[in-house]
C-alpha cells in the first residue's frame, strides 16, 4: 500500500453529522490520507461503528484519552501527535468550532474550518482558520487546492 500523503484530524461532529455526501468523502480521503478522529466526547467509537465509518479512521481519540483537555488547548491535538509519534508538519486539522480552531492554531497546525457543524460561519472566520469549507464537497476542493485530495 502506498504511503499516506497527509495526516488529517477530524472532529467527531463533522464525521457523524450525516451531512449529504460526507461518508463518501471520508472513504475517499481514507484511501490517500491517514485519518484520525479527535473528540471532546466519549463513546464516539460506538457511534462510528453504528454509522459504518470506523474503518475510515486509523485511530479514535476521545475525551479521556486526550487527558480531558478542552479543544482550545494545544494538547487536544498534540497528545495524539505525541502518542502516535507523528510528524507534526504532516498534520492538518479539520474542525467545526472556534475552540477547535484555537487549539489547532496554538499547536501550530493548519486548520480547515467547516461551517456545517454547530457554529456560525462568521464565528469560525473570526477564529482565523487557514481554510474554510461550507459543505463536504468544498472540503475536497480545499484539499485539492493545497494538493492534498
Amino acid at each position: 500500500m502506498p504511503q499516506k500523503q497527509k495526516i488529517l484530524f477530524f472532529d467527531h461532529e463533522l464525521t457523524l453529522s450525516m451531512h449529504p455526501g460526507m461518508s463518501d468523502i471520508l472513504f475517499k480521503l481514507a484511501r490517500y490520507h491517514a485519518l484520525y478522529l479527535v473528540s471532546d466526547q466519549e463513546n464516539i467509537g460506538a457511534s462510528l461503528d453504528k454509522a459504518g465509518l470506523r474503518k475510515c479512521f486509523l485511530d479514535v481519540f476521545e475525551k479521556e484519552r486526550l487527558g480531558r483537555v478542552p479543544k482550545s488547548d494545544q494538547w487536544f491535538y498534540l497528545t495524539p501527535i505525541d502518542e502516535l509519534n507523528l510528524e507534526k508538519e504532516k498534520v492538518l486539522v479539520i474542525a467545526h468550532s472556534v475552540e477547535g480552531i484555537k487549539g489547532a492554531k496554538k499547536a501550530g497546525l493548519p486548520v480547515i474550518a467547516c461551517t456545517w457543524g454547530s457554529q456560525e460561519r462568521e464565528l469560525l472566520i473570526g477564529a482565523k482558520p487557514d481554510y474554510l469549507a461550507d459543505h463536504p464537497q468544498e472540503l475536497l476542493s480545499v484539499l485539492q487546492s493545497i494538493n492534498l485530495a
